[in-house]
């Protein structure tokens, strides 16, 4: 089964979330304590009826409170899913979205290809022109594929100059059909020249997948290089 290995330190997520459930807890019991002192106070100085007000501040900040949090939790979301510099979906997400559509066609038949582009020659342009240019090729290069790409198509990057492209109901020939016609609008766009490999389940192992995309991409990298 394709996955990934989690990092020691996701041991200590469970413990941070109750940390901060907790700091939670004890926020919102000292405002709501405070409320209700200041209501009590106000009402017994002035002598007028303020508590019967509370409700209504409750459902305010609790308004407030839900749409800060509404927030958070989703710049929270779309941080864990992907790529900081070129804003694509990261390895983690492609391969939990690859999962599912390997489940899918376990279950009702067809074909999800996926495809892996390595940028040529890109330490070249690293050590030429220095890291800043080297991301902005790689910012470039990703908008290119994502415009070359179907709008079904899932589009990550998949670590350093490499990025993989998932592909639903596609079999071997459209694959490859697809890595060239991307690999072509890639390089009209931008300059820039891209080796693919693809692989196809469930015509290959689900294990080897990512192995057979791969070599693929390497040999067609070789290829490149030798005038093949």
């Amino acid at each position: 089964m394709l996955g990934w290995r989690l990092g020691p330190g996701v041991g200590l997520q469970p413990m941070m979330r109750r940390r901060e459930a907790a700091y939670g807890f004890l926020v919102g019991s000292a405002v709501g304590v405070g409320l209700l002192s200041a209501g009590w106070l106000i009402e017994v100085g002035t002598q007028r009826d303020v508590l019967r007000w509370l409700p209504v501040v409750y459902v305010g900040l609790l308004a407030v409170a839900g749409a800060v949090g509404a927030s958070w939790w989703a710049e929270l979301k779309e941080q864990a899913m992907t790529d900081p510099l070129t804003g694509l979906f990261n390895r983690r997400y492609f391969l939990s979205v690859l999962d599912k559509y390997i489940a899918q066609v376990r279950r009702s038949g067809g074909r999800v290809s996926l495809l892996i582009l390595d940028v040529d020659n890109f330490k070249r342009i690293n050590d030429r022109f220095g890291h800043p240019e080297g991301d902005r090729v790689l910012r470039q290069v990703a908008g290119a594929i994502v415009a070359a790409s179907r709008r079904s198509d899932v589009v990550a990057r998949w670590g350093g100059e490499e990025f993989a492209i998932i592909l639903p109901d596609t079999d071997a020939h459209g694959a490859q059909c697809a890595a060239r016609r991307i690999a072509r609008a890639v390089e009209a766009a931008t300059g820039i020249s891209l080796s693919v490999g693809w692989a196809t389940f469930p015509d290959e192992e689900e294990g080897a997948l990512l192995t057979r995309a791969d070599e693929r991409m390497y040999r067609h990298k070789r290829d490149k290089d030798s005038g093949a």
